[in-house]
């Protein structure tokens, strides 16, 4: 489990939620606000996938491999914002051996951060 750490002189801790004890997996994020009048960056955090429920295309991904879940992160890489996917090292089969992290540069503008941090997601796990 994560503890607290400093970054940057913020001191990071494990947010209550963001963890998958499947995966032993916890996360925490800091987000800092620049010089533009709103926040334009977004982030998502899913430590577990399966808790997505009905979102997701079907409980058991296809091929439910670390290899498809490495493919699906490198896929996610490109593009102006950053996405991917973590796996438990043996493969499994349901979505709560998955989880997903992307952060997205709003770039002078919101609306496609926004709409990544919304579907990105579901798109990479459409193709799990």
């Amino acid at each position: 489990m994560l503890r607290g750490i400093s970054l940057g002189g913020v001191r990071l801790e494990p947010q209550p939620g963001l963890h998958n004890a499947r995966l032993r997996l916890s996360a925490s994020w800091h987000s800092v606000q620049g010089s533009r009048p709103r926040q334009e960056d977004r982030v998502t955090v899913i430590p577990d996938l399966s808790a997505l429920g009905a979102q997701l295309p079907n409980n058991t991904p296809r091929g439910a491999t670390a290899a498809a879940a490495a493919a699906a992160a490198a896929a996610a890489g490109g593009g102006g914002g950053g996405g991917g996917a973590a796996s438990h090292g043996g493969g499994g089969s349901s979505y709560g051996d998955y989880a997903f992290f992307g952060i997205f540069d709003g770039h002078n503008g919101e609306a496609c951060a926004g709409m990544l941090q919304h579907r990105l997601h579901l798109a990479i796990a459409r193709q799990v």
